[in-house]
């Protein structure tokens, strides 16, 4: 079994993964370019079974009618992203991990 671990600047929020990933990928609408502030955004998906929050709680904000994105209220860091249309799907922002290069 696979472990990931991450989570935001401060390290008030912290998460862990115990799977494969499903998929990796880039996004750059325009969604994920106003949220990040970059012109890409780097992820990864997993199964949502595996993922959990193990320090602090994360605040969520509707970006749109069919995601949610999580992020800590104290440094602003974004880092997990789920659809209406995917509930078994969690999408981690490759960057919040402890070892993005594993990705």
């Amino acid at each position: 079994m696979s472990t990931h671990e991450g989570g935001c600047l401060c390290g008030q929020v912290r998460f862990r993964i115990t799977a494969q990933p499903i998929d990796t990928g880039y996004c750059h609408c325009r969604m994920c370019q106003k949220n990040s502030g970059a012109p890409a955004v780097a992820w990864v998906t997993f199964p949502v079974a595996s993922f959990r929050w193990v320090a602090g709680t994360p605040t969520t904000y509707a970006s749109s009618a069919r995601a949610q994105r999580a992020f800590c209220a104290n440094c602003g860091s974004y880092m997990v992203f789920t659809t209406r249309e995917c509930p078994a799907e969690v999408s981690i922002n490759t960057a919040s991990f402890d070892e993005p290069d594993a990705f």
